[in-house]
């Protein structure tokens, strides 16, 4: 049975994708930033963390919204695209006090001030994961893994309607660029 992560910067589509993925291929979803948020706000120990995801990663099949194990899915959208929907998401967040989970609730000062701000953050994180992934994608460490990156809302749709049709089949050293390329 397959293990499938889903990585990109905030605002990239993560969430959204591992659920459509678990919800067609019948797996559980796993969120890593339910587990490694505690409640209003405070972040788990890496000891609390470990001891709440790794139970949830014993299982033969998975979807991971984070990073670990078989299957890589890389979203990269254009920044622009990655910004406007991150700003479509938080502002209905803060402006109607939604909560996110463990209590915890997106704030002004939160999503906009400074370099740790979810803003700040996702726009480090998109140029990191730009520079990063294909380096990791060459390391021979890494060539259990299956890379498929996703660089637009295309990209995404095909990929989901390939996986619903023949399943995910992991192969080694087997390396997918849908869109533009990696």
């Amino acid at each position: 049975m397959p293990r499938v992560v889903v990585i990109g910067p905030p605002g990239s589509g993560k969430t959204t994708v591992a659920q459509e993925l678990s919800r067609s291929l019948g797996l559980t979803h796993i969120e890593l930033d339910a587990l490694l948020h505690g409640p209003d706000g405070t972040s788990s120990s890496d000891e609390d963390f470990l001891k709440a995801v790794l139970p949830e990663l014993e299982s033969d099949s998975w979807v991971v919204d984070g990073w670990h194990e078989r299957k890589l899915g890389t979203l990269d959208p254009p920044l622009l695209v990655m910004c406007a929907r991150l700003l479509r998401r938080t502002l209905p967040e803060i402006l109607f006090r939604k909560e996110l989970w463990n209590r915890n609730r997106q704030t002004w000062r939160g999503a906009f001030n400074g370099r740790s701000s979810l803003f700040g953050y996702a726009l480090q994180r998109h140029g990191d994961l730009r520079r990063r992934v294909p380096r990791l994608r060459e390391e021979p460490r890494l060539d259990h893994l299956e890379w498929v990156r996703l660089a637009g809302r295309r990209d995404v749709r095909v990929w989901l309607c390939r996986v619903r049709s023949v399943g995910v089949h992991t192969q080694a050293r087997r390396r997918e660029t849908l869109g533009e390329k990696a």
